[in-house]
């Protein structure tokens, strides 16, 4: 009989807890879409999934879709790792595609490779559930990769490529609303506070010496090289 009032008891605490589980869920996934702008070259995301407007080395992003998974820990505030960019040219053959342009001097084959994954821990507030909104502060750190090279398509031309990689720092503040349990709205405004970044550029000119052929620079790029606005809808899972 003690057995079986145990074995009763382990099985209500299972199932409760089951539920508390299922109405707080721990995950969410979200999609959101960023809206930036950059005062630099340096600052801005070039994506032919986005849509941008560049002019005097200043770019305005009107479209960028992303997706993030964040996950709560036991304060209830908020992991999340959002993949900002994933891109690349792309025809029969592979990542190169044939270069615009009528004059066939130009006529070669372009590769343009980019990613970037930024990490945020986000300081919630409000946090319970019942609160429609709930403020928050993030940190966020963005490590990016890219990559470009193009190789002619005669003699008259000569091969060269540019690979960048490198960090950019973020605070985020923002606000959480709550639709339901399940579904919320999640606007922010991630403010770069820094980009550093390393470059090397190759070019196979034989006209120039060996040592002239590839070049690295570091740069960094402080103050508010970039800002930004995301709004997001997010699923509770």
């Amino acid at each position: 009989m003690k057995s079986l009032l145990l074995s009763s008891l382990a099985c209500l605490s299972l199932q409760a807890y089951a539920q508390n589980e299922a109405q707080n869920p721990k995950y969410a996934v979200k999609l959101y879409n960023q809206t930036s702008f950059s005062l630099n070259e340096m600052g801005s995301i070039h994506d032919t999934n986005s849509i941008s407007v560049s002019q005097n080395g200043k770019s305005v992003q009107i479209l960028h879709p992303t997706i993030a998974l964040e996950w709560k820990n036991k304060r209830k505030d908020i992991h999340e790792i959002e993949l900002t960019n994933f891109d690349w040219s792309n025809n029969n053959s592979g990542i190169y595609a044939i270069s615009a342009g009528n004059d066939p001097d130009f006529a070669g084959k372009i590769a343009h490779i980019a990613l970037g994954l930024r990490y945020e821990y986000k300081l919630m507030f409000n946090k319970k559930r019942d609160h429609k909104l709930q403020p928050s502060i993030g940190f966020a750190a963005l490590p990016f990769y890219k990559y470009d090279s193009y190789k002619p398509g005669n003699t008259t031309h000569f091969a060269k490529s540019q690979t960048s990689y490198g960090i950019s720092a973020f605070v985020v503040p923002g606000v959480n609303y709550n639709l339901t349990s399940r579904f919320f709205i999640d606007a922010n405004a991630p403010v770069c506070l820094g980009i550093a970044a390393f470059e090397t550029t190759k070019s196979k000119n034989t006209a120039l010496p060996l040592a002239a052929q590839n070049s690295s620079i570091f740069n960094f790029d402080g103050g508010v090289p970039m800002v930004a606005l995301r709004l997001g809808v997010g699923l509770r899972i």
